[in-house]
C-alpha cells in the first residue's frame, strides 16, 4: 500500500464507500423504508464529525498490503462526508415530517454525487474548490 500516511484514503475503499451508499439509497426506496437511511447517515456521521468512517475502516482489512493504491485526500472526504451527512438528515427529517419531495430530491442529489464519484468525478471536489476560492477572493 502505498504510504502516504494518515493523510489520505486508498481510492478502492472510498469507491466501496460510494458503492454501499448507492445500494442503499436505492434500497430504501424500492422497499419504501427511508429508516434504511440512517445507516449511511450514521457511517458518514462518524466520518465527518470523528474521521472514522467505518465501512473504510472495515475495509482496510482487505487491501492487498503489497498493491500500490492511487490515494484520496482525507480532508476532501471529511467534506464530502459532511456534506452527505447533511443531505441524508435532512431527507430522513423531511420524510418524516411529512415532505417527500424533498426526501426524494436530497437522497437523489446523494446518490448522484455519489455515482458521479464512483466513476471518477467528485462534485464535492467542486463545491469545496469553490467555496475555498470564494473564502479566498473575500480576504
Amino acid at each position: 500500500m502505498n504510504n502516504h500516511g494518515s493523510l489520505t484514503v486508498p481510492q478502492p475503499l472510498v469507491r466501496i464507500n460510494n458503492w454501499i451508499t448507492i445500494v442503499l439509497i436505492v434500497t430504501a426506496w424500492i422497499i419504501q423504508q427511508p429508516l434504511l437511511l440512517f445507516i449511511p447517515t450514521l457511517y458518514f456521521g462518524l466520518g465527518a464529525f470523528l474521521g472514522k468512517n467505518p465501512i473504510i475502516l472495515i475495509g482496510k482489512n482487505f487491501l492487498n498490503s503489497q498493491k500500490q493504491y492511487v490515494m484520496e485526500d482525507k480532508d476532501q472526504l471529511r467534506f464530502n462526508s459532511t456534506l452527505a451527512f447533511i443531505m441524508l438528515a435532512i431527507a430522513i427529517i423531511s420524510y418524516y415530517i411529512g415532505l417527500s419531495g424533498v426526501y426524494y430530491g436530497f437522497t437523489l442529489m446523494c446518490a448522484v454525487a455519489n455515482l458521479g464519484a464512483a466513476f471518477g468525478y467528485c462534485i464535492g471536489c467542486f463545491v469545496r474548490f469553490q467555496w475555498n476560492q470564494y473564502r479566498y477572493r473575500r480576504r
